[in-house]
């Protein structure tokens, strides 16, 4: 993980560049090798802390489209403002979302291969 890491500028205060660092390497390195970028479509599914900084990585790095996904209704607004393009609570969904990507586990699981998914 060595090439996803650099300095951090003097002038930026510590607790902003803290979740950068753990956090920011385990969602920005995922959706780096997996190619996002303008003309991409990118699904965040969790919106927790992880997820934010997600959202705010697939933003910056031009994707087209950024669906949030979470249980939740209540974090639409939030999303949004970090630069979801929309949204999905999916406790509210009379139906199961449809992948229509791949998926990138953006996780702590131990290897790559540990999240599977089919997408159609």
């Amino acid at each position: 993980m060595h090439e996803y890491a650099f300095k951090i500028p003097e002038n930026l205060p510590s607790d902003v560049a803290a979740p950068l660092l753990c956090a920011g390497t385990t969602v920005f390195r995922p959706l780096k090798e997996a190619g996002v970028k303008p003309g991409k479509r990118v699904s965040i599914v969790g919106i927790g802390g992880l997820g934010h900084l997600a959202i705010q990585f697939a933003k910056a790095m031009g994707a087209d489209a950024v669906v949030a996904v979470s249980r939740s209704p209540n974090k639409e607004k939030d999303v949004r403002d970090l630069g979801a393009t929309d949204s999905s609570a999916t406790r509210t969904r009379s139906k199961p979302l449809r992948p229509k990507c791949r998926l990138v586990c953006c996780s702590s699981v131990p290897t790559p291969t540990a999240c599977r998914t089919r997408c159609s």
